[in-house]
Formats: structure tokens, C-alpha cells, sequence
């Protein structure tokens, strides 16, 4: 009868406890859903497909980021969210079943040309290699898709921007 309660207590801790395990992005995803919902893009969509799997991947491994990695994390999460919203907005007046297909195709574009500025804005050219490692590991599944080697090589390409930038401050400081 004891363990009996003690798995009881156990189990509603766990369950209680398990959504702020996953911290407020996991919240955030839902945004995901609202849009395919409206837009109806299907299992192969962008909400589905990519932002929303995505937004759920990172939240379900907050955990595994340092502080800092979890305020990039954070940041970014809540930029990506606001973007979708946003280009939710912008394209529900386009919208009719004779031209799903188009809105759902330009609702993708639009989507994967915000990772860009929400990654840097956020900071990701200041993560540690450890959390930029996590970051590939979680989108490493998506590694081959034409749109994700673009941003990622643009997100790359302006960290080293930024970093030379940074160099020839400090050269000049001196």
C-alpha cells in the first residue's frame, strides 16, 4: 500500500512538473498548430512539417543547454513564434481552397527566411561551440533540406562577419 502511494505521488509529480521541464516554448508551439489549422497545409506543410516538430524538439531539450544557450533558446523560440503569427496575418486574406498550395508554399518561404534574422538576433553567433552543437543535433534530421544548408550557411557566414568585425575593433582599440 505504501509504494502504491508512493508511485501515486511520484507519478503527479511528474506530471505536474513535467511541463515546465520543457519551459515556455513548449507553450509557444502551439502557434504552430493555430496556423496549419487556418492554412491547412497538410503532414508535408511547413507548420507541421518543420516549425512546428521543431519549436517541440528544442523545447523538449532545454535541458540540455547552458544558460546562456537557454536564453538564446528562449529568445529565439519567441522570435520564430512571433514571425509565424505575423506572416499568419499577412497571408489569411490570400487564403482560398483554389489556392492552398500557393499560400501554403509562400507561408514556408516566408517562414524559413525568419530563421535567419530570429537565429542572429537572438544570439546565436555568441553561443558556446557545446550549444551550437546541440543546435545541429536537433536539426540534423532536416540537415539535407536545400532551405536549412541555405540559412545555415548564411547564419555561418555572418557569425564570422560579425567576429572579424569584432577583431578589427579590437585591433584598432589598441
Amino acid at each position: 500500500m505504501n509504494m502504491y502511494r508512493l508511485f501515486l505521488i511520484c507519478l503527479l509529480m511528474f506530471l505536474f512538473e513535467m511541463p515546465m521541464a520543457f519551459g515556455q516554448g513548449s507553450e509557444q508551439c502551439v502557434a504552430y498548430d493555430d496556423v496549419e489549422e487556418l492554412f491547412k497545409c497538410g503532414s508535408k506543410g511547413y507548420p507541421i512539417n518543420y516549425g512546428g516538430k521543431y519549436c517541440k524538439k528544442f523545447s523538449e531539450n532545454r535541458h540540455r543547454f547552458s544558460d546562456e544557450g537557454k536564453k538564446w533558446l528562449d529568445a529565439t523560440l519567441e522570435c520564430l513564434v512571433q514571425e509565424i503569427v505575423l506572416i499568419q496575418d499577412s497571408l489569411r486574406s490570400q487564403m482560398n481552397p483554389n489556392n492552398r498550395k500557393t499560400v501554403c508554399k509562400r507561408l514556408k518561404h516566408l517562414a524559413f527566411d525568419s530563421h535567419i534574422p530570429c537565429y542572429l538576433e537572438s544570439g546565436y553567433c555568441d553561443l558556446s561551440r557545446k550549444d551550437k552543437r546541440i543546435v545541429t543535433n536537433i536539426v540534423f534530421p532536416s540537415i539535407f533540406r536545400i532551405r536549412v544548408i541555405q540559412a545555415g550557411l548564411k547564419v555561418q557566414a555572418e557569425c564570422r562577419r560579425v567576429k572579424r568585425e569584432e577583431r578589427r575593433r579590437e585591433k584598432e582599440q589598441r
